[in-house]
């Protein structure tokens, strides 16, 4: 157990069984008191490596450290499950080395939870001939390096230590051992290749029908452009230039609008403009049209949708009613009032008033 990663490794004899490595160490130990217990980095430090689960320790100290080595022993048992297959027996003894090693009482804790023989493992003093004795601190410091020393072997030296003998012995280098991979997955491989080539001959019909339906379209609307009297193959060449078609059917289009104009309705026609102003005044509203001017000036150029230049001189009796045409004129057509004069007729008094502007459209008014 290092300080972040605690490393399984299982062995039986002479062969090794299983390595599994998890992320929990003695940093897992220090965040616990240090959230909990609210301590200084020494003071947590001398919890674990000086007091550690020995009856010295304290209590609720000593219960948060083996509160959080508690996960630890499950996965001893999962690790001795996973290997129980090879094992075919339970795990017999529990060799404890790492930084948490050092922490009194944690071998007699670990062989009370988890019901195994555990011990410190030693293993510079296990080789050396004399039985020397070591520390603690050295025996886990030296313990990777020695690991090592051991494994750097003459090759001559090879086959004694070869862990893929036995049970872990590679199949036969032969034929039959890719051919037996290649059966297990076969029947799956088979069915993808299938399914995908169903699908894309499913694909392929269905785009082919649906190109098929719209050539049939594009031919059948050139050849009603055409009037119908037009060749297939005539057809397939206007179709393989698209944009030429394009520009001449734009051209014929904008051809035919032109023409369309000289022999339709003009949208404004003075005459327009009388009919909506008898439906605009009202019959109570008696008026002499005098004059009455509406168009463009025959030097001026053509231009769609022109305004009207408009001017009309009325004549009234009546102060009164002159004003209300007046509001109607300028409501609804925009038409400003402009000189005015009295005039006398067979005795009579009239109000002769000159109306002027431009109307944008002579369909309804404003």
């Amino acid at each position: 157990i290092e300080r972040a990663k605690t490393y399984f490794y299982i062995h039986q004899g002479t062969r090794p069984i299983l390595y599994r490595e998890i992320p929990f160490g003695v940093q897992n130990i220090e965040a616990a008191l240090l959230q909990k217990m609210n301590a200084q980095p020494e003071e947590i430090k001398s919890w674990i490596f000086d007091v550690g689960l020995t009856e010295q320790a304290d209590e609720s100290v000593a219960n948060l450290i083996a509160e959080t080595l508690e996960p630890l022993v499950t996965d001893i048992k999962q690790t001795e499950l996973s290997a129980r297959g090879t094992l075919h027996s339970g795990i017999e003894k529990i060799l404890l080395t790492g930084e948490l090693a050092l922490m009194p009482g944690v071998v007699e804790w670990l062989q009370v939870v988890s019901q195994k023989t555990v011990e410190f493992f030693k293993p510079m003093s296990l080789i050396t001939a004399n039985k020397i004795n070591y520390s603690d601190v050295s025996e886990i410091r030296f313990t990777k390096a020695l690991a090592t020393a051991l494994v750097l072997v003459p090759t001559d030296k090879v086959s004694p230590i070869n862990l893929r003998k036995g049970e872990f012995a590679k199949a036969d280098a032969n034929a039959s051992h890719w051919m037996d991979s290649l059966k297990k997955v076969a029947p799956a491989l088979a069915i993808a290749l299938l399914v995908f080539a169903c699908t894309k001959i499913i694909e392929y019909q269905t785009y082919s029908r649906k190109l098929a339906d719209t050539q049939e379209a594009l031919n059948k609307a050139v050849k009603n452009y055409y009037g119908g009297a037009i060749a297939t193959s005539a057809i397939a060449s206007h179709l393989a230039d698209t944009a030429k078609l394009k520009k001449s059917i734009q051209a014929d289009l904008s051809r035919e609008r032109e023409l369309s104009k000289l022999f339709t309705q003009n949208p404004n026609s003075p005459l327009d403009f009388l009919k909506s102003l008898s439906t605009k005044v009202d019959r109570d509203i008696p008026l002499n049209l005098v004059t009455f001017n509406a168009g463009t000036e025959p030097n001026e150029p053509y231009k769609e949708d022109r305004p009207l230049k408009t001017s009309l001189t009325v004549m009234m009796s009546s102060p009164q009613l002159l004003a209300k045409l007046s509001e109607i004129l300028e409501k609804n057509y925009s038409l400003k009032k402009g000189n005015s004069s009295e005039v006398t007729q067979e005795g009579q008094k009239f109000y002769k008033v000159e109306f002027s502007g431009q109307l944008a459209s002579t369909k309804g008014g404003k």
